[in-house]
This record gives C-alpha cells, structure tokens and sequence, in this order.
C-alpha cells in the first residue's frame, strides 16, 4: 500500500528510477558515502536495511540506524524530552559533521 502512494502507476514498471526504489539497485559502487536511519516499526524499514547492505555489497559506504520502537518521520518531532528522537538527531548531525570534516 505505501508503495503505491509513493510510486504511483509506475510500482512494478521499468519506469521507477534507483532514486525511488534504491532497494532495487544492483550496482552500488559509485554511491557516495551514505547515512540511512529508519524507525523499526515502519513499512520502509526493510527496503532502507537492504539498501544498506547493498551498499557495503558493493564496496560504498553506508552508517545504518535503525531506531528501536520508532515509526515513519518519529525524528521530526524534536521533542527535547524523548531521548530516542534526541539520539537520532545528534546521529545525524555528528554523521553530517563528519562527512564535511569537522568532526
């Protein structure tokens, strides 16, 4: 069901791109490093573990998180008082930090 909200009339043709659907790509070797976190509890969360994997397949770099108890955008709340979406805003920043050399 969400593929299909996302995809639309094109789910299941040669009109998707490695872009929609990165789970898909078989050739990985020239992605650029990459962070992908996901919430344990939402429907992307084995599409985005595969990518991951796909990409170390492939010899590119990739951080995974996959964040225990969290659903879709769980991140985006920015709630100072709920550690878990504090955690993974940090995450994401340090990795940011990192990839520009500053950290």
């Amino acid at each position: 069901m969400v593929w299909d909200h996302v995809l639309g009339q094109d789910r299941g043709t040669d009109k998707v791109s490695s872009y929609q659907a990165p789970s898909r790509e078989q050739d990985l070797s020239d992605m650029p490093p990459t962070y992908v976190d996901v919430g344990e509890c939402e429907a992307f969360r084995d599409p985005a573990v595969l990518f991951a994997m796909n990409m170390w397949r492939c010899g590119s770099t990739c951080e995974l998180h996959v964040w225990p108890g969290a659903f879709h955008m769980f991140d985006g709340m920015e709630n100072p008082e709920v550690p878990l979406i504090q955690s993974a805003i940090l995450a994401k920043k340090s990795w940011l930090a990192r990839m520009m050399g500053g950290g």
